[in-house]
């Protein structure tokens, strides 16, 4: 009888050690983290990572993650989440502002940073913005809305 419950404790060691096991949301780097998910927290130096990763890739400078871009970028992220839209091209509240060389480019539907990034590598315009050989400086904004058409609005800006 002593052997079953040998094997038995065995058995119980073994597939509890099979079991999958959540991980925990801070062992996920910031950039796999789902924006669209409760309390969730943009975190825009991982992703300004990843944009100079690649641009070291190609050849080019680091960008400096601008607090004042920063909060350009989050406000403009913010209008589009109002208003539930994702305007491509030109931002006019941006053009009123009337900053020489700086590129603003909005998009929207990504959940995570990674997906963000990906996308913009596609896109010939985002991509252009983050491999402009003339821009120094980065602002990044996302905004969550969970019930609205995208869910996730993102907000790119680049300035030398």
């Amino acid at each position: 009888m002593s052997r079953f419950f040998v094997a038995l404790a065995a058995c119980t060691v073994f597939l509890a050690a099979c079991t999958k096991q959540p991980v925990p949301q801070q062992a996920i780097p910031s950039f796999y983290q789902r924006l669209d998910a409760a309390n969730a927290i943009f975190d825009p130096a991982g992703l300004a990572g990843l944009i100079n990763a690649y641009r070291a890739k190609n050849g080019l400078a680091a960008l400096a993650l601008d607090p004042v871009l920063n909060d350009e970028a989050m406000g403009l992220a913010r209008q589009d989440a109002a208003a539930d839209r994702s305007v491509h091209g030109t931002m006019p509240v941006l053009s009123r502002v009337a900053v020489q060389g700086r590129i603003a480019r909005p998009s929207a539907g990504y959940r995570t940073a990674a997906e963000a990034f990906s996308g913009w590598r596609d896109s010939g315009g985002l991509n252009a913005a983050m491999l402009d050989p003339q821009a120094r400086r980065l602002g990044l904004g996302a905004v969550s809305k969970p019930q609205s058409k995208y869910g996730v609005y993102w907000m790119l800006i680049v300035s030398p």
